[in-house]
């Protein structure tokens, strides 16, 4: 597949953006055009089924040309948080991280410390970077032809 390195970047990049929003991200294999869709929508769109019709029409229609790349689990977004601690060298703030992440509600805890912390643009850079990291692998599997140099 002849994809630019550049056009390869923008739509990862792209791609974990709108995961780290709960897209789910459709990747047409030849063209990288990408399409969204709210991850909690994709099971009953309810009300919001026109918004995505002709979107999901499109999908429906070409499925073979299309690979999905759903937004990280929950587990996913914990081990990510969890990585982000192991790397950090503020005993203090550390040990209130990882105490945040061994207790209940371990998401908003560990959010409302980061939140008020000279931390916080590290912990976004970061978990950004872990993002684009899973969207690189998720396009490893479903799309083999574009290898590593192409990155």
């Amino acid at each position: 597949m002849d994809v630019s390195k550049d056009k390869l970047k923008s739509a990862i990049a792209e791609i974990a953006e709108h995961n780290d929003c709960g897209m789910n991200a459709f990747v047409h294999r030849k063209s990288l055009n990408l399409i969204f869709i709210p991850n909690e929508l994709s099971h009953y769109l309810g009300d919001y089924e026109e918004l995505y019709e002709k979107d999901l029409n499109e999908i429906d229609k070409n499925v073979d040309l299309y690979f999905k790349i759903e937004p990280p689990t929950s587990n996913e977004s914990f081990n990510i948080m969890r990585g982000f601690v192991e790397c950090l060298n503020q005993d203090k703030l550390k040990d209130a991280l990882i105490s945040a992440l061994n207790n209940r509600k371990p998401f908003a805890n560990f959010k409302r410390i980061i939140d008020n912390s000279d931390i916080r643009q590290k912990w976004f850079e970061f978990k950004n970077q872990e993002l684009i990291n899973r969207v690189k692998m998720e396009f490893r599997v479903g799309m083999p032809e574009i290898t590593d140099h192409e990155e």
